[in-house]
Parts: structure tokens; sequence; C-alpha cells
């Protein structure tokens, strides 16, 4: 007798057209920084970081997949280069602080670290998941861009966007 595993179609974004290293930014499930870093030649910084501890409303509790009310970070920031001071992308997140781990929360809330490096430091195990068709608050049509949930033992985390700049596709010299 065979057993057939029925699994939804997942649907995919036609990023055919980009060169390989947009393609590579926007479909990865990981964390982007190290290959971005190996990408643009130098070790990545946060810049221009800005925060607010507050309470989802009801659009950044259905976004998040979180109850209104709960509380949430939102945190906007830049990934430059530590040497050059060049921004390669702008990101923001929303961040459901009663999910992380409290060493997670408290790296978020006083340190300028990415997000995705104080995870792997802390050694937190997370499942991304990226949204197809989303719009994203930096919204140039031709830019490399992706939005994706991090969930945390089954629990959404964060939601992130990621815009990338065309510096990050440039040829170093």
């Amino acid at each position: 007798m065979t057993h057939r595993i029925r699994t939804r179609p997942q649907r995919r974004q036609d990023f055919a057209g980009a060169d390989l290293v947009k393609r590579l930014l926007l479909v990865t499930d990981g964390t982007v920084t190290p290959m971005l870093e190996q990408i643009v030649g130098e070790r990545l910084v946060t810049d221009r970081l800005t925060q607010t501890k507050t309470s989802a409303d009801e659009e950044e509790a259905r976004r998040l997949g979180i109850p209104t009310g709960s509380a949430i970070l939102v945190r906007s920031t830049d990934l430059a280069g530590r040497d050059s001071g060049r921004v390669f992308a702008h990101t923001k997140a929303l961040v459901a602080l009663d999910v992380l781990p409290a060493r997670v929360r408290d790296g978020l809330l006083e340190t300028a670290e990415p997000i995705g490096r104080l995870l792997r430091e802390n050694r937190v195990e997370t499942f991304r998941q990226t949204l197809p068709d989303q719009t994203c608050e930096y919204a140039d049509a031709d830019a490399a861009r992706r939005q994706y949930v991090i969930y945390l033992n089954n629990s959404p985390g964060f939601l992130i966007e990621e815009h990338f700049l065309e510096a990050c596709f440039v040829p170093r010299s």
C-alpha cells in the first residue's frame, strides 16, 4: 500500500531576473548578516538604532500573530560596514518581548547587536518563515527586500523587514 503525503504548495516568488547575490539574500531562511558580511567584505554593525518598547496595537498584533496589548519592541536600524561606515541594509523589526529568552531580550534592550547575531550567540533555536507578497515599509519596487517571521518555540517572536541597498550588489574594490 502506498501512502501519499499531502503538502500545501508553497507560493514562490520569482527572482529569476535578479542577479545571484540578490537571489541568495532574498531566499535564505537563515540569518543574513554573515552572508552579507562575506558579500561586502567587512564586518557589519548596527547604525542609527532606534527602538521603542510599547504595547502592540491591533495591526502590529495581527502582523506578528500575538494578542493586542502584548509587550513589543519596535526596532529600526541600518546594517553598516564597521570600517567603511557604508550602509548596506535598512531593517525594521517588531519583537514579541514575552516570547524571548531573558538573555536575548536583555541583549536587544542593552546592546546594538544585530538580531541574528544575538540569536546565534545565545544558541536560540529558531524557524524562519519568509512572507511572500508582503508590503514592506521600504517600498522601492526594484529593491531587494524581504519580510519574514522568526519563531521561537513555535511562537512568533520577530517580524522583520529587510531592505538591501545597491551597495550590496556593487563589486568591492
